[in-house]
């Protein structure tokens, strides 16, 4: 997808385009794409739990995207990029951004940095199958551990989106009074989600 400038810009995430937006418009709003499945430990979760319901989320928001001729970042599982290559190869296809979401969907505080580490490098070795090499993350759920952006400039990332700034029972990002962008570190942009 190219460089990522210091802009100041607000970034393109997975979601819905707001209709009053002129086309091509920033997207804010996210949307789950790969299904939760509950009562079974994410690292053994299957493509048969998911049943399908992943290729059906990523179709209607690529309609919805192409109708409203937006672009989007999709922040896919090494996982789910596993379960289905040709939806990473139609995201692709379409020009939209696929950027690292982890390989399980752990939260960053259950990993030790080199568990952390090891998933990001295998999800980046799947990804880089389908696009040049991402250069965005966000983390499961939104958690930070200490590690994670000294993991993430090891791995030559551009941008993190993981802030949420507000706080909830599993973080507390509340200390970030808006969506803003910052720097998090001098090669690392945070790229915050919208309240």
């Amino acid at each position: 997808m190219g460089s990522l400038k210091p802009t100041g810009e607000g970034s393109s995430v997975l979601g819905v385009c707001r209709a009053h937006e002129p086309a091509p418009c920033r997207l804010y709003w996210t949307r789950w794409v790969h299904r939760p499945i509950f009562n079974i430990p994410v690292d053994r979760q299957t493509k048969r739990e998911d049943a399908g319901f992943t290729p059906a989320a990523v179709d209607s928001l690529l309609e919805t995207l192409s109708r409203n001729r937006a672009k989007a970042t999709f922040f896919c599982l090494g996982a789910v990029a596993e379960w289905y290559p040709d939806v990473m190869r139609t995201i692709v296809s379409q020009g939209h951004e696929l950027a690292v979401h982890g390989y399980t969907h752990t939260p960053i505080h259950r990993h030790t940095r080199d568990s952390f580490a090891n998933e990001i490098k295998k999800t980046l070795d799947i990804l880089t199958a389908f696009t040049p090499r991402p250069i965005g993350f966000r983390a499961s759920n939104c958690t930070h551990a200490p590690f994670l952006f000294e993991v993430l400039e090891e791995n030559v990332f551009e941008y993190d989106s993981s802030v949420f700034p507000i706080r909830t029972p599993f973080y507390d990002w509340s200390m970030y009074p808006d969506s803003t962008p910052f720097w998090a570190t001098p090669k690392i942009l945070e790229i915050p989600l919208s309240k």
